[in-house]
């Protein structure tokens, strides 16, 4: 699987390799990460949904996935049902934000802040931790 971005190029080989363009040779180099976290606003949950499609449909695949997910309404949020079906498989951990929330919505509400990164992405520092952001 193939990610484009302004960024650059992010390949998924399966079981948590990827090749990823280095930013100072332009070259691609083959990396392995246990740890994905992703953060996505509106329709930037596209390429993250095929990366999470890929890792949760591939038996053996033990890369940890995490997901910070913002739109407007809860009525924005696109592949919802998808997304919590992978968190009860115990494929993603899945954690929707909202910015205005209905009578209905019983989850997190407002802006992603630092805090919210903090805690539920990988760690930065980790040699085994990649962090995605798109939208």
């Amino acid at each position: 699987m193939r990610i484009t971005g302004i960024a650059g190029d992010l390949f998924y080989l399966g079981d948590g390799k990827f090749m990823v363009r280095n930013a100072e040779s332009g070259l691609l180099e083959e990396k392995y990460y246990s740890k994905v976290g992703m953060i996505a606003a509106g329709s930037g949950l596209t390429p993250m949904f095929q990366l999470i499609q890929t890792v949760a449909d591939s038996p053996g695949d033990t890369t940890s996935l995490s997901l910070i997910y913002t739109c407007a309404t809860p009525f924005d949020l696109l592949l919802d049902e998808d997304l919590t079906e992978y968190e009860k498989a115990g494929k993603l951990f899945y954690f929707p934000v909202v910015q205005a929330p209905d009578e209905n919505w019983h989850f997190a509400d407002g802006r992603i802040s630092s805090k919210m990164i903090e805690h539920l992405m990988p760690p930065k520092n980790e040699e085994e931790s990649l962090i995605i952001i798109c939208g």
